[in-house]
């Protein structure tokens, strides 16, 4: 082997970087959450690698969110196409369905998170080796980058991978973490930590081999203190570092990077990449001269830098401030800001520039980042945390002594037309920090000729009678720029990131207080910096309640098969429950090894009704309090038009959980409960969710009552651009409210940072549960947790809510937990008897899929492995009335798929009557002792309904309405369920589905028989 120049090859980049998804949470199938920093990496990282000069055009592709197969085709071509360097990289979620055999998989924008070894969407690790090792790929070399979640976890794969030595060597892996390791999403307005440190490695000018890359970013990473999970240094990892010289693959071969066109920068000692080497602050304006900036303070101190103006003179800014640390200037907040710029960045700034740059304050002395700065300059890199505001910088600090540098910053060697300085020589101007942005300049214009003169002296001169000179200019405006070149200057810390884990209901809200606690006061420093960033996700709280009580020593080492960190999140800080009864079912059901110990406060700090919202149009019909929840069903019968009541998933949202509790009631049948919920397949796991998805039809829309929390109805969704159906909600007093309550979560073996963690988490805790804090959540519709229940905000009691409530008891943990049993027992494994009749008469609909038994295959895709369901063939009008096409019990799909296929049209007529008393008997008798779904379909051409008539139809409709079995009637001929029809009526009595010739009747009818059984899945 030997080192690798790629330049004149044919090179290709494939550079992928999954930002959107289409499922997230709190989809119980969907990844954790968008990533928005990774269009940042598509984009900073493409540009770096043209103006490294080894890719030429053409050469590059980026893939913003591709589906699987967009994936898989554009890296076969890619491999197909490398002859030299190829260079895949990848950013976006991946997890880890093995922590022992390191089973990595890239999950790109149409993955889902679902038992097993195959998850949809994503493509294993191991593929993509074995594309990138495959006999047709002629590449020389072959780079891979991840960026994302458990990216160490690849190295292990590549040394298990089966594939000819000369295949596997020739791949090189530079991954973003340490194996087994969840890493931060980022923020939103910049690349991700890790792929911001890459570009600006690259970008140092000259060139750049991959050794030195991996070394470089590193050494940053590490002196910025970037953290992953649980507190651990984020640690950068390739393959077998270090390599060899001779084993090396150059990465950028560009130009020595000026701060503008035409200007050659002040440069340090010349140190390679990671030394250390410092660089200079100067930025020229459009005609080429330099500008000298001091930011004043009262202590006399100022920051010097060359900050340009539009004009072409410098200015000196002098902005007070009483502490000496220059003012925030949060760049975050300008309107002006281009689409996809760093927040502070010159959207017309020139190729060059360092695009990772963040803007913000340094603690202690004022330095600030400027946009355009070469590398070195000033801090670099923001706080690997989406709580961590673009106005914070991170990083261990600008310059703080003549000839000191940006702690792994890169040098940029000087021109050739030039000798290098001294060490120490030059580096003390190249260490100047830089000031706040042109925005806060208060300069005196009667700066800008001499400064212009001075450019030019100084240019003759040299760089030593440069620095007298600078010593005698800022004597003469007051000293203050002297005083920096010899004064220490340090940056902000990385800031502490709280978990806080919370209900899917309540998730937007508490991202809302959260960002505003991080750019609060009480979260920020007398210098400007951050205390803590807050990290708010969700799960299901059924699944949240068994992880902290059964589950929480996997929560900290994951196993094969339970792994909580990949089915909920990371371990949290903070959790906060819809409310208060799920602490008391924890603690209540915990095992006896607990690694995770709760401490809730007493009270709730706010309160939200659940209430069941009805469309305008409707709501005549309904009392809106002093009614319980049956009472409210039983006035929406009374309502005009055709009402339905949805509900979210009770296993996963609190709200419909306790919505659950007050629609069992005293009822002694759950199945027959779940009977006036309307639910075509599975139930939307939110109320959030569910108020999108009903806005997607207006007709649904508008006659659907749903049980959801009150306070989405003041704050909206934001998920979804149609406007919804107005509401009114009606406020049954059998159904408790939602009193989200702080629980400080400490886990064993976490006392590293405890100190810390325990004084920010008391800080944030202060503010959510004070004034403040109840201000943000009284804005998105909360009420008060005591006393009457006003609403925080008056503002709030828009029209159809009530602004004074008297609240329902608070939810009782037994409570809880026997209804969310009778849930699971209604909608478990369930039973279905298709009755296909079979007479003659049905001849001529019998063959394909839109003959009877093509009809019933159909619907098999609703019923899963657990299930028992049979087929009837209804036949004969003397003793027996059916016989069996398929016995009842638990099947193959392709089994009975066969016995459909066998069926035949039997010579005779049929007695639906006497097949349907039997049929009803028959389910009736296996139900008893369970609340197990059940449903029963016939299925027929309605030639003998004439048998369907007076004491026999009588008796089947009685029957139907106390067997508590649903009965849908199918008929594949149209008229049949015109009103007062025989299939109308049992319909109705069952409350099940009528269908004819003139429904949608396949669609309709597998939704009725996927609601009952559990599904393929």
């Amino acid at each position: 082997m030997s080192r690798f120049d790629p330049r004149g090859r044919a090179n290709r980049a494939l550079l992928v970087g999954v930002s959107e998804y289409d499922h997230t949470a709190p989809d119980t199938q969907g990844v954790s959450g968008q990533l928005p920093a990774v269009r940042h990496n598509r984009k900073t990282l493409e540009d770096a690698l043209y103006r490294g000069g080894v890719f030429g055009a053409g050469e590059i592709r980026a893939l913003a969110s591709p589906s699987r197969g967009d994936f898989t085709g554009a890296l076969h071509r890619a491999v197909r196409e490398a002859e030299g360097l190829l260079l895949l990289y990848f950013a976006g979620h991946a997890v880890v369905t093995d922590t022992y055999t390191h089973k990595l998989h890239l999950q790109m924008r149409t993955a889902r998170m679902v038992a097993g070894e195959e998850l949809p969407g994503a493509v294993s690790f191991a593929g993509v080796l074995g594309e990138l090792c495959a006999p047709e790929s002629r590449a020389e070399k072959v780079l891979v980058i991840l960026d994302c979640c458990y990216a160490g976890n690849a190295a292990a794969i590549w040394h298990r991978f089966e594939a000819p030595q000369q295949s596997k060597e020739k791949v090189l892996l530079l991954m973003s973490v340490q194996s087994n390791r969840w890493i931060l999403g980022g923020d939103a307005d910049v690349a991700t930590p890790f792929t911001r440190e890459v570009v600006r490695v690259l970008d140092g000018g000259g060139e750049v081999w991959l050794s030195e890359l991996y070394t470089a970013v590193r050494q940053r990473m590490e002196d910025a203190g970037y953290e992953a999970e649980d507190n651990d240094p984020q640690k950068p990892q390739a393959l077998a570092p270090p390599w060899d010289r001779d084993a090396d693959v150059l990465l950028a071969a560009g130009p020595v990077r000026s701060a503008a066109p035409g200007v050659a920068p002040v440069v340090g000692s010349g140190a390679s990449p990671g030394a250390g080497g410092s660089s200079a602050s100067g930025v020229t304006s459009d005609s080429g001269v330099s500008a000298v900036s001091g930011v004043a303070s009262d202590s006399g101190v100022s920051a010097v830098s060359g900050v340009a103006s539009d004009s072409g003179t410098s200015a000196v800014s002098a902005v007070p401030t009483a502490s000496g640390a220059a003012p925030r200037a949060d760049s975050a907040s300008d309107p002006g800001a281009a689409p996809g710029t760093d927040p502070g960045t010159d959207p017309g700034a020139a190729p060059g520039t360092d695009p990772g740059a963040v803007p913000g304050p340094a603690s202690g002395s004022g330095a600030w980042a400027v946009p355009g700065a070469a590398p070195g300059a000033a801090s670099g890199g923001a706080v690997p945390s989406t709580g961590l505001a673009p106005g914070s910088a991170a990083g261990s600090g600008a310059t703080s002594a003549p000839g000191a540098t940006a702690p792994g910053a890169v040098s940029e060697p000087a021109p050739e037309s030039e000798p290098a300085p001294e060490a120490g020589a030059a580096s003390e101007v190249g260490a100047l920090p830089a000031a706040a942005s042109s925005s806060t300049s208060l300069s005196p214009p009667w700066l800008g000729r001499p400064l212009a003169l001075f450019r030019a002296v100084a240019e003759r001169l040299g760089r030593t009678v440069l620095i007298l000179l600078l010593a005698l200019l800022f004597t003469g405006v007051g000293g203050y720029g002297l005083f920096v070149l010899i004064a220490g200057s340090g940056s902000c810390r990385p800031a502490l990131e709280l978990r806080l884990l919370t209900d899917p209901d309540l998730e937007p809200a508490m991202k809302a207080a959260a960002d505003a606690y991080v750019t609060s006061d009480a979260n920020t420093t007398d210098d400007g910096c951050r205390r803590s960033g807050v990290t708010v996700y969700s799960a299901g709280a059924a699944g949240v309640v068994t992880a902290l009580s059964k589950r929480t020593d996997a929560w900290q080492q994951p196993r094969d098969d339970d792994n909580p960190q990949r089915d909920i999140g990371p371990q949290p800080d903070v959790w906060i429950p819809a409310t208060r009864a799920d602490v008391r079912r924890v603690t209540a059901d915990q095992d006896d090894r607990v690694f995770a110990h709760l401490e809730p406060d007493t009270e709730p700090f706010v309160y939200s009704p659940v209430v069941l919202a009805v469309p305008k149009g409707m709501d005549g019909a309904v009392e809106r309090t002093g009614r319980s929840l049956s009472q409210l069903f039983t006035d929406l019968e009374q309502a005009p038009g055709e009402a339905e009541v949805r509900r979210p998933d009770p296993a996963f949202a609190d709200s419909a959980l306790l919505a659950t509790v007050g629609l069992y009631g005293g009822r002694a049948d759950a199945r027959g409960a779940e009977l006036l919920i309307t639910q075509s397949g599975r139930p939307e796991p939110s109320a959030v969710r569910l108020l999108c998805t009903l806005a997607d039809a207006h007709a649904v829309d508008d006659r659907s009552a749903a049980l959801v929390p009150e306070f989405l109805l003041r704050s909206g969704v934001g998920c979804h651009p149609a406007t919804r159906a107005p509401r009114t909600a009606a406020y049954p007093d059998d159904v408790p409210g939602l009193e989200p309550t702080f629980v400080r979560v400490r886990w064993e073996d976490g006392e590293r940072d405890a100190d810390a963690r325990d004084t920010e988490t008391d800080r944030f805790r202060s503010w959510l549960t004070g004034d403040d804090g109840r201000k943000v959540l009284g804005e998105h519709g909360f009420r008060s947790a005591r006393g009457e229940r006003r609403l925080i905000d008056p503002k709030s009691a828009r029209d159809g809510l009530i602004d004074e409530v008297r609240p329902a008891d608070s939810a009782e943990p037994s409570e809880m937990d026997t209804a969310l049993e009778r849930y699971g027992n209604a909608h478990g494994p369930g039973r279905v008897l298709f009755l296909l009749d079979s007479s003659g008469s049905m001849a001529g609909l019998w063959d394909g899929s839109s003959g009877g038994p093509g009809i019933i295959e159909q619907t098999l895709t609703g019923l899963g492995g657990e299930d028992e369901y049979g087929v009837w063939a209804v036949h004969g009008l003397k003793g027996r009335t059916h016989t069996d096409l398929l016995g009842f019990g638990t099947h193959a799909r392709r089994d009975a798929e066969r016995a459909l296929d066998a069926a035949r049209v039997r010579d005779a007529e049929a007695d639906p009557s006497a097949a349907l008393l039997d049929a009803l008997a028959f389910m009736r008798e296996r139900g008893t002792g369970d609340e197990r779904p059940q449903l029963i379909v016939y299925l027929t051409d309605g030639e003998d309904d004439n048998r369907l008539t007076g004491d026999g139809l009588e008796r089947v409709v009685d029957r139907a309405r106390t067997a508590g079995v649903p009965v849908a009637m199918v008929t594949l001929k149209n008229g049949a369920c015109d009103r007062d029809r025989p299939g109308t009526r049992i319909a109705e009595a069952g409350r099940g589905r009528c269908l004819d010739a003139g429904d949608d009747l396949v669609p309709a009818l597998r939704d009725d028989v996927a609601r009952t059984g559990t599904g393929e899945e």
